[in-house]
């Protein structure tokens, strides 16, 4: 079971193999981290692109699913690679026992780290960035509810 698993939502459009679904609206929706995957049109409701493998029609409700593990896959490059390039930054000022003059060996361990942390940052927004361009749709529909239809 996923984190999304519970999301619903109505179809709205079909192209392919891929649906517009226009999702049920709940007071979580305003403090989601994810919301980067679903747009909010000109009437405060929240639209998510998602894969269509089960065949779904337009005005079907249907349950969505996280497909695959792409947050987790963000959350990672979002935080990891960052404090990662802070620690190897100190590491190397610790380890090559570089120091500027006039400032503590801390100091000078801290600059360095900040500069890894300013590296990483940069390495994952690029990496994001080049990601975001050939991205999949990220939800999935799990299930059709068939007696509960309706006109969109």
């Amino acid at each position: 079971m996923t984190l999304f698993e519970a999301e619903s939502g109505v179809v709205i459009s079909i192209s392919g193999s891929r649906a517009v679904v226009r999702l049920t609206g709940t007071d979580v929706c305003q403090h989601c981290a994810v919301n980067i995957f679903c747009r909010t049109n000109s009437t405060d409701t929240n639209e998510v692109t998602v894969q269509n493998e089960i065949g779904a029609n337009v005005g079907s409700h249907v349950r969505l699913s996280e497909k695959g593990n792409l947050l987790l896959l963000l959350a990672v490059l979002q935080f990891g690679v960052p404090l990662t390039g802070l620690l190897l930054g100190i590491l190397f000022a610790r380890f090559f026992q570089i120091s500027i003059d006039s400032f503590p060996d801390e100091l000078s361990m801290s600059l360095f780290g900040f500069f890894g942390l300013i590296l990483g940052g940069a390495i994952t927004w690029f990496c994001l960035k080049r990601k975001a361009v050939n991205i999949s749709p990220a939800f999935r529909i799990i299930s059709v509810d068939p007696a509960d239809q309706t006109s969109v």
